[in-house]
């Protein structure tokens, strides 16, 4: 399903750019996919946080639970939040 022209608009950001290869990075030097680095910061917020993840067979969901072993540093953090 294309995304709606609202939706790429609202996305579509150069920040959001930045951030992806931020990301790219960190799952390169984690040895972890995109969606592993996304989940783990998301967890990694110092304020209570829900990921909620969808997924649609068991393979998508231990896909999913790989992002339990990723440990971002507060440097790592700081890259995402500061891109």
């Amino acid at each position: 399903q294309p995304i709606a022209a609202h939706d790429r608009r609202a996305y579509d950001q150069a920040v959001n750019h930045r951030r992806l290869t931020v990301i790219q990075a960190l799952a390169r030097q984690h040895n972890a996919s995109i969606n592993d680095v996304v989940l783990a910061y998301v967890l990694s917020q110092s304020f209570p946080t829900v990921a909620v993840i969808g997924p649609k067979n068991p393979e998508q969901l231990h896909r999913s639970l790989s992002a339990l072993t990723v440990a971002l540093s507060a440097v790592e953090l700081a890259a995402l939040e500061n891109a």
